[in-house]
């Protein structure tokens, strides 16, 4: 039995984590925009197809932190249990979803000051059950992504409600330079795939398998660690699963995955035997896989050329982190935070940390200590990664 502290921490972050990576299953019989896309995409990702890259290790990256801004609390300013996604507009500004209050909210990233909220928990027009994941197109409309009644919801840029389409498996919404918008779920076989939207009427026009039901069980029961990032510069998008480790490339002209690339975590656990396929399982079982195997935790771009990666070894206490320069003239090369910067995101602890960027800015979004959570909803750290620090 494990007794000591480190290992208790170990086993209640798992119980916590457990319950913050599971995705409910009600889907809310509400009126929306239909898609009506005879699209459909059942097969599985042929692995074999797909070209591995190698990577190189080029050295150590650092980070320098360029200032904080403290979200306060006060009687305007909704308070924010966990921030589950955030996203960066260009009018300097930050949205933040909230994984325990189930709100999206709008901050300055001057002043720190609550601007706005968009929707609320509930079942009437513009609500949803939960707000997991927030984006903003270029015609300025707002998309969050409701898991629990699995559907889209899209808002003006004031927060008014415009309307919403059935999202069902949902995991990720992301939009593109133009005016398709990009979706990621998880089909009725437990495929991961890519959707391509007309972002006016929602109809998917393209779908691409990410994922073989080898992976059924955990791409369904861990959903929320599907990740993806868009590449407007070069017309890419990159994926990673819950327990990849090697980045699948996708052209973005033709929705085809064109390679693979990755350096494997310090301490990486693959997904064990038992749990691959698609297999119902106790919640015991449930409640032990994220202790069995490494999870993504995190996946950003910034730049358009430096891809930020993060994976959670549980069972080891480990977080481990890479960096990929996607824009090397020698190929993709990879590299490790320095003792500094690693010191800097350790001190971030196990929990789940959002990260967004914009620009040359990398953003992490800190808790508040129990000792000013009354008067603080945390703190947004902005940071700019520098090549060749010491």
């Amino acid at each position: 039995m494990c007794t000591d502290s480190k290992c208790v921490a170990v086993l209640l972050i798992a119980g916590s984590l457990a319950i913050f990576l599971s995705d409910g299953t009600c889907f809310a019989k509400q009126r929306m925009v239909e898609n009506t896309s005879a699209v459909s995409t059942l097969h599985e990702l042929d692995q074999a197809s797909v070209t591995r890259t190698s990577v190189d290790f080029a050295g150590e990256v650092g980070l320098v932190l360029e200032r904080k801004i403290e979200m306060k609390i006060d009687e305007e300013t909704p308070g924010i249990g966990n921030v589950g996604w955030m996203a960066i507009t260009r009018d300097s500004t930050v949205l933040l979803t909230d994984k325990v209050g189930g709100g999206a909210h709008e901050f300055n990233l001057v002043s720190g000051d609550y601007i706005r909220s968009f929707g609320r928990i509930g079942s009437g027009p513009g609500e949803y059950r939960s707000a997991d994941n927030v984006v903003l197109d270029r015609n300025e409309h707002v998309y969050i992504t409701d898991r629990v009644s699995a559907h889209i919801l899209r808002y003006d840029r004031h927060g008014q409600y415009l309307d919403r389409t059935r999202f069902p498996g949902g995991c990720q919404v992301l939009t593109s330079r133009g005016d398709e918008l990009y979706s990621v779920r998880v089909n009725r076989r437990s495929i991961v795939e890519l959707e391509l939207r007309n972002a006016k009427t929602w109809k998917v026009l393209h779908r691409t398998p990410l994922s073989s039901q080898k992976q059924g069980f955990i791409s369904s029961y861990l959903r929320s660690l599907v990740m993806i990032c868009y590449n407007s510069t070069w017309q890419r998008l990159y994926y990673l699963g819950p327990n990849d480790y090697r980045v699948k490339e996708i052209d973005a002209g033709t929705n085809a995955v064109i390679r693979e690339f990755g350096k494997e975590p310090k301490g990486y656990r693959p997904l064990p035997e038992k749990y691959q396929g698609i297999h119902s399982r106790t919640d015991e079982e449930r409640r032990r896989l994220v202790l069995e195997m490494t999870c993504l935790r995190s996946m950003t771009l910034i730049q358009d050329r430096y891809l930020l990666v993060s994976h959670l070894t549980l069972a080891l206490a480990n977080i481990s982190w890479v960096v990929y320069d996607l824009g090397s003239e020698d190929g993709i090369k990879a590299y490790a935070f320095n003792d500094a910067a690693s010191r800097h995101l350790a001190s971030f602890g196990y929990n789940n940390t959002p990260v967004a960027s914009k620009g040359k800015h990398l953003y992490l979004w800190r808790a508040p200590s129990p000792e000013v959570a009354e008067r603080s909803n945390g703190v947004l750290e902005i940071l700019i990664l520098t090549l060749g620090a010491k």
